[in-house]
């Protein structure tokens, strides 16, 4: 297991063999073949031999593409596109406002993250999470006053707070099991149509849909 040393906390990355044995494993437990992969990956059968003997260097978006492969074949998530199921306009913050305002519209609303956009170029930089919040009220640096620190904090604007977390962005042709796969390490993911264009939100509440009887 390799370790990268950062300021705030460590990354953990498993082994490039140890990927090799996941997909490897995967790919044989769902009964896919070479010619599976080589279709996803566009490599022919030599390519896709070559590269799971460890003969050819993985790249990362080949093993991604393979787990979202693998995953298509074990889940029980319907292969549809996520268009269906995110929430379009949602309600969003502007990066110069201030957090008290993103906190009043999360309690008010009962959420737990918003899209923050940026009001000149009207692009969604990002969320602002709850968790986010809480964070960064554990951690009042250089202020003169730790009794006037949330005060200040939640007159701060939101984009000079540390407090707007970057998430990925699928178009909205997605598959829910790829936008799935993307929930697992956010709270929330941005969905993209027409060039680009943010034009709303999935959050891991929303998959709480798939198991409502109808």
């Amino acid at each position: 297991m390799k370790v990268i040393e950062m300021s705030e906390e460590h990354i953990h990355l498993p082994h490039e063999e140890t990927i090799m044995r996941y997909l490897r494993k995967g790919i044989e437990r769902t009964g896919l073949t070479q010619e599976d992969v080589g279709e996803v990956l566009d490599f022919n059968q030599s390519a896709v031999s070559r590269l799971l003997a460890g003969v050819s260097r993985l790249r990362y978006g080949e093993a991604y593409d393979i787990v979202l492969l693998i995953l298509k074949h074990v889940s029980s998530i319907p292969n549809e596109p996520v268009k269906k199921y995110y929430t379009r306009k949602a309600i969003s913050v502007h990066s110069d406002e201030p957090i008290f305002l993103a906190a009043t519209k999360m309690w008010n609303n009962g959420f737990t993250q918003l899209p923050v956009v940026d009001r000149k170029t009207r692009e969604c930089v990002g969320i602002v999470t709850d968790w986010a919040l809480l964070k960064r009220m554990l951690i009042p640096i250089k202020v003169k006053s730790k009794e006037t620190w949330l005060k200040e904090m939640g007159n701060k604007r939101i984009k000079d707070a540390d407090v707007i977390d970057k998430v990925p962005k699928y178009p909205s042709k997605s598959r829910l099991i790829e936008v799935a796969e993307g929930l697992m390490h956010h709270y929330a993911v941005l969905i993209e149509e027409n060039m680009g264009k943010t034009v709303g939100i999935i959050t891991r509440a929303d998959f709480l849909k798939l198991l409502i009887q109808k």
